[in-house]
């Protein structure tokens, strides 16, 4: 009777020192805290939902550092414990891919897919996952959705530009840039890779100016200060009179 009597306040304490662990980063304790809570009160149901979202934050710092075993090791635990919730499918996606899973497994990678297709950012991953996996129509399908979807955000034009310019594409590449430049003038990756569809199509001219912008942009950054220059040189031979702003 004693025990049954002590088992709330238990299981909310370790479900207190969870939580507190989870905000603090401390993602690995906090699993180890809420696995001590048990029942399928309010509590409990609570204290599931932290630990696969513990899961899913050790997961995405696997992911980001390369351990890709690790990854899907606790996107796999996020997935299984709350489902569609954990909106982990696109980042498992990027993990069986990276690994070389991604077409041995294409029925995992379909379901995987729909989950967190809508989200901002997982509709790119989604779709690099898929071009990774070989399954490049599906890929130029899912940024088109998401581009339909989500407005016309410069990241999705610049990933679909990237996929243009893979297949050698370079005037179809150049335009989706163009539109991701135009959508967000700060994002410098736009107006580098907007200079290189230019100088793939003979455009000079416009190479140099898109370098000298993305250079603007990130003036730290050695390897477009020497992209500047080859393509001021190529820019001189042509006959043009170039100055350039060197930060």
């Amino acid at each position: 009777m004693e025990l049954q009597e002590r088992s709330p306040s238990v299981s909310a304490e370790a479900y207190a020192r969870g939580v507190g662990l989870y905000c603090r980063g401390d993602h690995e304790r906090a699993i180890e805290e809420l696995d001590a809570v048990r029942g399928g009160d309010l509590l409990g149901k609570l204290a599931v939902f932290y630990r696969a979202m513990a899961h899913r934050e050790l997961g995405l710092r696997a992911l980001r550092s390369g351990q890709y075993d690790a990854a899907e090791r606790h996107l796999r635990s996020a997935a299984a414990t709350i489902g569609s919730e954990a909106r982990v499918g696109a980042y498992l996606l990027a993990v069986l891919a990276r690994r070389g899973a991604g077409g041995q497994v294409p029925a995992e990678l379909d379901r995987a897919a729909g989950a967190d297709r809508q989200d901002e950012g997982s509709a790119r991953l989604l779709a690099m996952a898929q071009w990774q996996a070989g399954r490049r129509m599906q890929a130029y399908m899912t940024i088109l959705e998401a581009l339909r979807n989500q407005g016309g955000r410069a990241d999705l034009h610049l990933q679909l530009g990237v996929f243009y310019a893979a297949e050698g594409r370079y005037a179809e590449a150049r335009g989706c840039f163009a539109r991701a430049a135009e959508a967000d003038c700060t994002n410098w990756e736009a107006h580098r890779y907007l200079a290189l569809a230019a100088a793939a199509t003979g455009d000079v001219r416009s190479a140099l100016r898109s370098f000298q912008r993305a250079l603007s942009l990130r003036p730290a950054d050695t390897m477009l200060a020497y992209q500047l220059a080859l393509s001021a040189r190529a820019a001189s031979h042509e006959g043009w009179h170039v100055v350039l702003h060197v930060p």
